[in-house]
């Protein structure tokens, strides 16, 4: 049976260390509730009126959806918001379907 070359092992063990500790880590996501304000002529942007999240308003307590069904509040990344002359905005393609909530318009109890 050979020797064990405790060198190469040491050098083995140090390498998994460094490549732990160099993983690449995962991106934090935060996620915000928006008001819906109106979309783009071409249904390419998301206008907002309010950041629901920020401002700590809840369903049903400081805000509600009301018929007819239209777009009331969307989710989406912080990161991602846009802005030009006509207001601030997400791209469609940014906003996941799964966080649309299209039971109605928005309407503010507040």
């Amino acid at each position: 049976m050979k020797k064990l070359n405790w060198h190469f092992l040491l050098v083995f063990i140090v390498a998994i260390g460094i490549a732990f500790g160099m993983r690449p880590k995962p991106k934090a996501i935060t996620m915000h509730t928006y008001s819906f304000a109106f979309w783009s002529t071409d249904h390419t942007r998301m206008y907002y009126g309010m950041d629901l999240t920020a401002q700590g308003y809840q369903k049903g307590i400081d805000y509600d959806c009301i018929a007819p069904a239209w777009v009331c509040t969307f989710i989406a990344e912080v990161t991602e918001e846009q802005s030009d002359y006509t207001g601030t905005f997400f791209y469609t393609v940014d906003v996941p379907q799964s966080g649309i909530d299209d039971t109605g318009s928005w309407l503010d109890l507040d």
